[in-house]
């Protein structure tokens, strides 16, 4: 793969954008031939044999990266890109990291995609594509908040209801304190007390407020 590195057509790949592909002028690139021609077994073996003799050959690595994303091998893109991604100085880098950010995306680590496409655009601030991954998945992460948050408590197990009715006879007898933290422990062991919430504060306001006239 010697001479001058050019940029491909960029496939859309997982989001709207792109696996960017920079591979050799040379038209007789065999790379590049078994890869348009969607032979992605041959690109792939092209470029582990460059690597049999030059491991250090970045655009080997990122043509590798290319062809095992293609062929659904994760693992080995994760690799191949890395091998690229943690040279500094390199023309690749930006995009190594950018398509990491969707291996990272492809194997559901949101956060760590959101976190390579935003390195990526550091890299490169005028890589459109990384912006609106980057910016697509941050409103993804917002509006999967905002639907926990909006989402009801669930409803209280048995032994949550037999726990708050043991609080109310607590509270019955004034024992403000007791109740407080038996309610408060509940909370802590069983997520569906959630919905005591409410009653829980009002135990802890009266018994504050009890404490603080004493």
């Amino acid at each position: 793969m010697n001479g001058k590195v050019v940029s491909l057509n960029k496939n859309i790949f997982i989001i709207v954008s792109t696996i960017s592909l920079l591979v050799s002028q040379d038209s007789n690139d065999e790379g590049l031939a078994h890869y348009k021609n969607k032979n992605f077994d041959g690109a792939r073996s092209y470029y582990e044999q460059i690597l049999t003799e030059d491991n250090d050959n970045e655009f080997a690595w990122f043509g590798l990266g290319v062809a095992a994303m293609e062929q659904g091998d994760l693992e080995t893109a994760n690799q191949a890109f890395t091998q690229v991604a943690i040279k500094d100085d390199n023309t690749l880098q930006s995009d190594a990291i950018y398509n990491l950010g969707h291996v990272a995306y492809k194997t559901q680590k949101v956060k760590e995609s959101m976190s390579l496409f935003k390195k990526a655009i550091s890299l490169n601030p005028d890589d459109m594509d990384a912006k609106y991954n980057y910016e697509f998945l941050l409103h993804q992460d917002q509006q999967n908040q905002q639907d926990q948050d909006s989402q009801p408590p669930p409803k209280p197990s048995e032994e949550a209801k037999r726990i708050k009715k043991e609080a109310e006879k607590l509270v019955e007898q004034r024992m403000y304190a007791e109740a407080t933290s038996l309610m408060e422990n509940l909370l802590k062991i069983d997520p569906t007390a959630a919905s005591f919430q409410d009653y829980v504060q009002k135990i802890r306001d009266v018994y504050n407020l009890i404490a603080g006239v004493q």
